[in-house]
């Protein structure tokens, strides 16, 4: 077996142990057996769980980040296009991190205030984030679709709306239903036209 198939194997034995157990209860051991190699195998790859679950963090957010930045750049550059291909994206976003529930919940809950490498892994996500979304921002302020905003501080905004304000109701809560595609046309419509009926 390849290198990388074992890895991968290691990798994919850290996602169901952790998302069974829990990170604290959840041992080397544990993965090795769901894996089927070697000790020394483990060990080969990964000194610790703890940069098992790091890489799996990476892995997701940046499977994320690849499924949505091309999309989010392409096309033409109109309000209807642009907040159709955010909505689009926010909902790949949402079902990921529904689908990935526990995943999730025990990155969150190591990432904030406990690990500094789980931290640092989603700050770098928000950074390409919001870089993302300062290139559509910018774009359409080229083009005249947009005000002329701050767009840094805007993107920043969108980020804080559109990731961590669903994060309670999609991971914590725990809810068995959940319309994906109704909290993502709220938040893309709060995002684009705001709150008002018609400008002042």
């Amino acid at each position: 077996m390849a290198r990388g198939d074992k890895k991968a194997r290691v990798l994919s034995a850290g996602r169901k142990v952790f998302a069974e157990k829990g990170y604290k209860k959840a041992t080397v051991e544990d993965i090795i057996c769901e894996a089927n190699i070697a000790r020394a195998t483990f060990y080969k790859y990964f000194p610790n769980k703890r940069q098992v679950l790091l890489e799996i963090f990476r892995d997701f957010l940046n499977s994320l980040y690849k499924s949505t930045s091309g999309y989010m750049l392409e096309g033409q550059v109109l309000p209807g296009a642009i907040s159709g291909r955010i909505r689009d994206s926010l909902v790949l976003f949402y079902r990921s991190f529904l689908e990935n529930r526990q995943l999730v919940s025990i990155c969150f809950s190591q990432a904030f205030g406990r690990d500094a490498g789980m931290y640092a892994i989603w700050d770098e996500f928000e950074r390409r984030l919001v870089a993302l979304l300062r290139k559509v921002l910018d774009r359409g302020m080229e083009k005249g679709v947009f005000r002329q905003m701050d767009t840094g501080l805007v993107a920043r905004a969108m980020v804080m709306v559109f990731i961590q304000l669903p994060y309670r109701d999609i991971v914590e809560e725990g809810y068995t239903k959940i319309d994906i595609d109704s909290i993502a046309d709220e938040l893309v419509r709060f995002a684009i036209d705001g709150i008002v009926t018609r400008p002042f």
